[in-house]
């Protein structure tokens, strides 16, 4: 999974590769990139938001400090302060990466069988509207079923 920086992270597999086993296969490389950046700022922000759940005001001081290093120093830092003060932690990301991957390839099918993307008001992506259409598609899995996050068990 790409950092805030493009670089991967241990342990989760957002590459483009990833993207392409997902359906994705036709984008081109900056398409690419830009899904997999709305891909992880959704996954981000899913756990993010789970993993915070009922932490102290000190114990979210202390994470935001270790996230305001640069990040060849924040990221190791802030992953084993996670996974010290929330156990759970890997099971949480593990979680929303296969829940992120489903929807992913949900958003590949519709728009390869060209059909309207479906609730959220999106209709049949042209040739052309198709990588903008389906980025905002990704975009939305970062507002969208807040309810999965109470999904993950908390320690």
């Amino acid at each position: 999974m790409p950092n805030k920086d493009g670089e991967a992270l241990p342990g989760t597999d957002m590459s483009p590769d990833w993207l392409r086993r997902l359906g994705y296969e036709s984008l081109t490389e900056p398409q690419i990139n830009a899904v997999l950046r709305a891909a992880y700022d959704a996954l981000a922000m899913k756990v993010g938001n789970t993993v915070t759940r009922g932490m102290t005001d000190q114990e979210l001081e202390q994470f935001w400090q270790l996230c305001d290093l640069p990040s060849e120093v924040s990221d190791p830092k802030a992953r084993q302060w996670l996974i010290t003060h929330r156990p759970n932690y890997p099971d949480v990301v593990d979680f929303f990466v296969r829940g992120l991957e489903d929807q992913l390839r949900k958003i590949a099918r519709d728009f390869k069988a060209g059909k309207a993307a479906g609730s959220d008001g999106l209709s049949s992506a042209s040739e052309t509207n198709q990588p903008l259409n389906i980025l905002q598609r990704v975009y939305q899995l970062s507002v969208s079923e807040e309810k999965d996050s109470h999904a993950v068990r908390e320690n």
